[in-house]
């Protein structure tokens, strides 16, 4: 029979352990209850797109906004079946990446829910629907085969391509985490979830060890942004024209019509007169006579002065407009509320950014005779 102190020590050793597993029982607990954590969008790989969404009814994204996530894989609604209503619902289908698909902001405040309410409002009784297919990190390829994997039984009248500067760049493929089974159930946790996201992102973030393809394409996305039309980016923009032309040939056979959206971008309103999206697609045949509605004009017009504003107070726009370097707080928040992308997160648009750019599209739809009288 052992010693009555080494029995003692097995007994508290059990104890502790018991009781941390209690602790992390509750821990775990009480995040799921009154808190996002454990509640995360995941990602799942599919063989067409690269990856889509896990279908949930509440999740929330990297801002800790709440997100619906539909059976397609998508952030919207879940929609009819294709030829629900035929005859009587007018479907407008966006194509996009992460602006499309609303990071930073809440559903209702997308542009493709405010153009859809817009639009409703003039087409009396007949069904508005417009259908938001966008994805981060989505590229040009993984839009065209959106449309011919998922969008196309649904018949849309009309097929929105929300574009920017990097959108011609290759796309990436998922990569599965790998482990053990357990190791993917501490994964799923809502405390390692808290402390991927707080306490690790605050601790670790700047040490990040990232893998060279991270790094590569880290780089690679960086060059594209500050000179988008290089003379080493030639071969990307000559597959851009060629995948673009065979999207808006499969639209046009299925007996509907391909809109080009470039979206603006902060470093457009930064430098106006550099390259821009927008400002090439009419010059590339055979794409330069497909409709296309700019909306930079009307961001321009409201960033501008805040930018001259920032240069008058002697700051940096850079730093201003950065991914969380809390020299935001410089700007007075008058001038920091009207402007149209985060200061924290200057590729995404904020409600108010969404808001214009609804109006502008909703305005370039009606001239080119697409919607209203």
């Amino acid at each position: 029979m052992p010693p009555a102190s080494a029995a003692g020590r097995a007994f508290v050793v059990r104890a502790l352990i018991l009781a941390l597993m209690l602790g992390l029982l509750a821990t775990e607990w009480s995040l799921r209850s009154y808190t996002s954590y454990g509640a995360s969008v995941e990602h799942k790989a599919d063989s067409d797109l690269g990856w889509r969404l896990q279908t949930a009814d509440l999740v929330y994204g990297e801002s800790g906004i709440a997100l619906r996530i539909n059976s397609h894989g998508f952030r919207d609604q879940e929609w009819l079946p294709p030829g629900s209503g035929e005859g009587d619902v007018f479907r407008i289908a966006v194509l996009g990446d992460s602006v499309t698909f609303g990071a930073g902001v809440k559903e209702s405040d997308r542009w493709t829910d405010l153009l859809e309410g817009a639009i409703s409002a003039e087409a009396g009784q007949r069904d508005v629907v417009v259908m938001n297919f966008g994805l981060p990190g989505y590229t040009l390829e993984q839009m065209a085969q959106c449309y011919e994997h998922v969008v196309r039984p649904y018949k849309p009248g009309l097929v929105l391509l929300a574009l920017n500067d990097i959108s011609a760049r290759q796309a990436s493929v998922l990569e599965p985490e790998h482990g053990s089974t357990l190791a993917q159930a501490v994964r799923e946790t809502a405390v390692y979830d808290f402390w991927q996201r707080s306490i690790s992102a605050e601790v670790h973030a700047t040490g990040r060890r990232y893998s060279s393809r991270e790094r590569a394409e880290h780089r690679r996305l960086k060059a594209i942004w500050e000179e988008p039309f290089a003379p080493a980016h030639e071969l990307m923009w000559r597959r851009f024209i060629r995948r673009t032309a065979e999207l808006a040939d499969a639209v046009r056979s299925d007996g509907s019509q391909l809109v080009l959206i470039p979206l603006p971008a902060f470093v457009h309103c930064r430098q106006p007169e550099g390259p821009r999206l927008a400002a090439r697609l009419a010059d590339w045949e055979p794409i330069h006579e497909l409709p296309r509605i700019d909306s930079f004009s009307g961001v321009l017009k409201v960033m501008s002065p805040l930018l001259k504003h920032v240069e008058e107070l002697g700051l940096d726009s850079d730093l201003i407009w950065s991914n969380g370097a809390g020299l935001e707080g410089l700007l007075d928040p008058h001038w920091a509320d009207q402007s149209l992308f985060f200061l924290h997160d200057r590729r995404h648009l904020t409600p108010t950014g969404h808001a214009l750019v609804a109006e502008e599209i909703q305005a370039g739809l009606r001239q080119l005779g697409f919607i209203g009288a």
